[in-house]
């Protein structure tokens, strides 16, 4: 019996939101943000990360005590988090930990991403594996990034 793309993305979820590790303090009053964007499928080359039919929102997430929940747009996410400056990901690329499957069995990664190019459906970024294996072919992929000192959406 096959699980969907979407059940399976739904439970990896689920299943690693006590692995993600602690955020970092605020920096003053603003929020720490985490960010998590699903697909279902993806493809690594030992460089690059593609994620195949890509959910269309970025879920982010502020840590306690704020306790904010809000989703944007995925390009939405890129250019706002993203973008040419000091306090951005472009400057200082994030962590992420990956939760896919791979071969019936569920595994995760501590990666670190950067350059982000979304077309369609398709996002891809370069990649560093931190901790972990990703193979080649992945089920199932959600990203589950650290945090940001942005404001968050649309801050």
């Amino acid at each position: 019996m096959k699980i969907s793309h979407w059940v399976f993305s739904a439970f990896m979820l689920i299943m690693s939101a006590g692995s993600v590790p602690a955020a970092s303090e605020d920096k003053g009053n603003a929020p720490s943000w985490n960010f998590v964007l699903q697909a279902s499928s993806g493809e690594f080359d030992g460089k690059t990360l593609r994620l195949h039919r890509l959910s269309e929102a970025t879920t982010a997430f502020a840590d306690r005590p704020k306790r904010i929940v809000d989703t944007l747009p995925v390009q939405t996410f890129i250019d706002q988090f993203w973008p040419d400056g000091p306090n951005s990901f472009r400057k200082d690329p994030p962590n992420a930990v990956i939760v896919f499957g791979a071969d019936y069995v569920f595994a995760n990664a501590v990666i670190e991403i950067d350059k982000p190019q979304l077309t369609g459906q398709e996002l891809s970024f370069s990649m560093k594996i931190l901790e972990g294996e990703v193979p080649e072919k992945i089920f199932g992929p959600v990203l589950i990034l650290d945090p940001a000192w942005n404001p968050g959406p649309g801050g």
